[in-house]
């Protein structure tokens, strides 16, 4: 089996609010956990911000579903690629809340503190994930 690496943004429709982003996580963690995908969801008020990992098909067919979701608009695709392992293996759907998003790690990745992923690259989108992954589990840690 080949392990796949996808990464897409999307700009959130006007009226979605924090619990159309709860059911999204909910479903997202049955649904992949059944699929054997795993990844992550970044999102705030703008844009999505997502990793599918797993076996290609798996995570094409969760990506198709994730297109046609109407909670979003204009998919734009960051990354796909084969990869030797994953980076989000322990998580069915990690959920990165935007309170871990700081003007400093934004600064890292953009010209401002706005978060717009539709302007990272393929390799920066992915190290934000993981930069931002890490600040998460860091973030829980201290509670």
């Amino acid at each position: 089996m080949r392990l796949v690496q996808l990464i897409y943004c999307s700009r959130v429709v006007t009226g979605v609010h924090g619990t159309a982003i709860t059911s999204i996580v909910d479903v997202s963690r049955i649904n992949n956990a059944r699929d054997g995908v795993t990844g992550a969801l970044c999102f705030n008020a703008n844009f999505f911000l997502q990793c599918l990992e797993g076996e290609r098909g798996a995570v094409n067919e969760a990506y198709h579903r994730i297109l046609r979701d109407p909670r979003h608009e204009g998919a734009l695709l960051l990354r796909y690629a084969e990869v030797p392992k994953r980076q989000f293996g322990d998580w069915s759907m990690g959920y990165l809340s935007s309170q871990a998003m700081t003007p400093e790690l934004l600064l890292q990745y953009g010209s401002n503190i706005r978060f717009d992923p539709e302007q990272l690259g393929a390799e920066a989108a992915l190290d934000f994930l993981l930069d931002l992954k890490a600040r998460a589990i860091r973030l829980r840690e201290a509670a």
